[in-house]
């Protein structure tokens, strides 16, 4: 793992959240650290891990005063964040 990783898991019994980050800890493999790094690093972004859910937050700062020009610029952003959401996908499945 690198520093910028931060690993912590919830469960009901010690033996099943060793079970838990064992399994976080084989799914992030280097692939999947590059594609988080990127996403990390483009979005400022965030994930969560909720069974066999991720939750993936993250935000762009934009400058345009035209605001028929932010909308579309929010479209192909919106666009761009939901491919960037799965890209990861197939590293971790």
């Amino acid at each position: 793992m690198n520093d910028a990783f931060y690993i912590s898991s919830e469960s009901a019994s010690d033996s099943a959240n060793g079970n838990v980050e064992l399994a976080l800890r084989q799914a992030l493999t280097p692939a999947t650290q590059v594609a988080f790094l990127d996403l990390k690093k483009r979005y400022r972004a965030q994930f969560a891990l909720r069974d066999d859910v991720i939750f993936m937050s993250g935000y762009d700062l934009i400058n345009i005063a035209d605001i028929e020009k932010a909308a579309e610029y929010m479209g192909e952003a919106a666009d761009a964040f939901a491919k960037a959401a799965i890209s990861f996908k197939h590293y971790v499945e």
